[in-house]
């Protein structure tokens, strides 16, 4: 998840290089930048200066942290419906006659730790 400040203007403003808005990266300094590895479970976090105490976008850290929050609950929430998802997909191949499913539903799918999604 990324958060920065562009320019709309045609018009360079200070700290604003004028082919920021074509180029669609930020300049050093200007962005937030978070992220999540769910494999891992590492977090990364990029917190360019202008975001910082007297730094003239400060206000948008809340939002960028708002942000992430909103993100894990969507990737928790995703790992939930494919936990979901492949319960019924075990349970259906369990169906199916000669299954490997049908005499041992726990060797296909590996149970899901939910404390740690």
């Amino acid at each position: 998840m990324t958060t920065w400040v562009s320019s709309a203007d045609s018009d360079a403003s200070p700290g604003v290089r004028t082919d920021q808005s074509l180029s669609g990266q930020p300049l050093p300094g200007h962005c937030m930048r978070t992220r999540i590895n769910i494999v891992d479970g590492d977090i990364e976090n990029e917190v360019g200066s202008e975001f910082l105490n007297s730094g003239p976008y400060n206000e948008l850290r809340e939002f960028h942290l708002q942000q992430v929050h909103e993100g894990r609950e969507i990737i928790q929430e995703n790992l939930a419906n494919l936990q979901q998802l492949f319960t019924v997909l075990t349970n259906t191949l369990s169906e199916i006659p000669g299954s490997r499913a049908r005499s041992n539903p726990q060797q296909v799918l590996p149970p899901i730790d939910s404390d740690n999604p």
